[in-house]
């Protein structure tokens, strides 16, 4: 209840979350976007807030498409750039967005973690779109 709470809010707020399903109508995976939640700290207006794909989903190509989407999410509402943020030592995510053609421009850390993080950037949300 608490995360349809949260979702709910976060997609009235103007979030958008696109969803990856089977044929059966199963969600294999989502990605939500939107405006830019830490302008000060880093200068892309555009934000990849998170991605997941469950095993059943993955290497599939399933996040690429969510990615591309994103990427045309945030351009029709103006957004040509983005940045995600992934923790440092998640090679799989690390791999992904290089091949997406995605380049750290920037890390922090998060000491209430005890890890950091990059961001991975797109300056130009075109090019990601295709």
């Amino acid at each position: 209840a608490a995360r349809t709470m949260m979702w709910a809010r976060s997609i009235a707020e103007g979030t958008t979350v696109l969803l990856a399903r089977d044929v059966d109508g199963r969600v294999l995976g989502f990605v939500s976007a939107g405006p830019q939640r830490e302008p000060q700290v880093v200068a892309y207006p555009g934000e990849i807030y998170s991605i997941y794909l469950r095993r059943a989903g993955q290497r599939r190509g399933l996040g690429r498409a969510l990615m591309v989407t994103a990427a045309r999410s945030l351009l029709t509402r103006g957004l040509t750039s983005a940045n995600l943020w992934v923790l440092d030592g998640n090679e799989a995510a690390i791999v992904f967005y290089t091949a997406l053609g995605g380049r750290v421009v920037q890390r922090r850390t998060l000491p209430e973690w005890e890890a950091s993080e990059a961001a991975f950037a797109w300056d130009d949300l075109a090019t990601l779109a295709g």
